[in-house]
């Protein structure tokens, strides 16, 4: 398995969604619980502004991987690394010389 090896620029995030199962009771009472061993769904909205030698590395990166085939990734300010996919990527043409490559990240449990 490759690395991801590029630090994403700053204002990227990483969104995390519970995944929750609930029992509700005639009372109205309920209860939640996570809904097995890998409840958590975590996606990492990124983007990288480069030149355009780095965001054509970047972006032929992602194009080897088309989506599905899984990579590591180091979540930003941690030393956690895990196992991501992606579905969809965007490459803007910013200014000369300046490329934006937007993509999201996700955790994939294997």
């Amino acid at each position: 398995m490759t690395d991801f090896t590029w630090a994403a620029d700053h204002g990227s995030s990483r969104e995390v969604d519970e995944q929750l199962t609930e029992a509700k009771f005639g009372d109205g009472y309920r209860q939640l619980a996570p809904a097995g061993l890998n409840a958590q769904d975590d996606t990492f909205p990124l983007t990288f502004t480069r030149e355009v030698a780095e965001a054509d590395a970047i972006w032929n990166f992602l194009e080897a991987h088309k989506g599905g085939v899984p990579f590591t990734f180091l979540v930003p300010r941690t030393t956690t690394e895990i196992t991501v996919i992606y579905r969809k990527k965007t490459r803007t043409w910013s200014s000369p010389g300046w490329d934006k490559v937007s993509v999201t990240f996700e955790r994939w449990w294997s």
